[in-house]
């Protein structure tokens, strides 16, 4: 059993938090393909984010005890990466939900 002290609570909470962040930024899109593609130009950076995250849970089923300061920094990472994608997405939607 892996015990998680309160630095990893607290970045699994943030990282949370950000994928909320961007799923809700999203949402903004919906199913109107105009839209999706203003924000098309975002695609190499979700895949790039998803594929860390990807990687992270890798490491943590293989080994997160030998891995653990490198996968709490690479969910860090992830994490602003998924506020810099949902603001991104906000800042070029944003005109149109007003």
């Amino acid at each position: 059993m892996i015990k998680f002290d309160d630095e990893i609570a607290e970045v699994l909470d943030n990282y949370t938090k950000s994928s909320q962040e961007l799923l809700e930024a999203s949402s903004l899109c919906a199913n109107d393909t105009a839209k999706q593609d203003m924000v098309s130009f975002l695609t190499e950076d979700f895949e790039a984010m998803r594929a860390r995250s990807e990687g992270i849970s890798l490491m943590v089923q293989k080994s997160y005890v030998g891995n653990k300061d490198f996968i709490v920094q690479e969910i860090k990472e992830v994490t602003k990466q998924n506020y810099d994608i949902a603001k991104r997405i906000r800042e070029k939607l944003g005109p149109l939900m007003a």
